[in-house]
């Protein structure tokens, strides 16, 4: 992405060094996660260009996660584990979450998307279509799978008012 094809207001931010200010700020802010034990739920913010601006999602990391969690991992552990949750809202699709299991001995793959109401057709048959290609193109097997949620996912070590929370989208 060059200057020249940014939206006005993002190149402002560019120019004046805002948006490395902004960049720099979220950096620092996911910094302290990685100091935390690799068992324990890492908070990662993460910059994401929408509409012209830089937003914020939210990323939480464990690895080994353990077999009574709810997601996709539920009855499973493996060692090598790495469960990933991605919150964020998309301005036509409303709030999402993906919640995902890798397991890069099992060369595995799991992702399960939740949304507040049922995507649109044909959406979730393309989605399935993109993911079994990408899987096949790197060798991995695994499951995408869509669920209606009136809430999502929240681990415990994130809920509001825990200091390790990072930023809500």
């Amino acid at each position: 992405l060059r200057l020249g094809e940014l939206p006005p207001r993002s190149r402002d931010e560019a120019r004046t060094g805002k948006l490395a200010q902004r960049l720099g700020e979220d950096l620092r802010e996911a910094a302290p996660a990685a100091q935390r034990p690799s068992s324990e739920w890492r908070v990662y913010p993460l910059p994401m260009l929408a509409d012209g601006q830089v937003e914020r999602i939210r990323m939480l990391v464990r690895r080994a996660p353990g077999a009574d969690d709810e997601g996709p991992e539920r009855g499973r552990r493996r060692g090598d584990d790495t469960r990933f949750l991605l919150d964020f809202t998309l301005s036509h699709l409303g709030p999402m979450q993906i919640d995902g299991l890798v397991s890069r001995a099992a060369r595995n793959l799991d992702l399960v998307v939740r949304t507040h109401a049922e995507l649109p057709e044909p959406m979730p048959r393309e989605l399935q279509g993109i993911f079994a290609t990408a899987m096949t193109g790197i060798g991995y097997a695994g499951t995408l799978s869509f669920r209606i949620a009136a809430e999502f996912v929240v681990p415990e070590a994130v809920r509001p008012g825990d200091d390790r929370a990072g930023m809500v989208v």
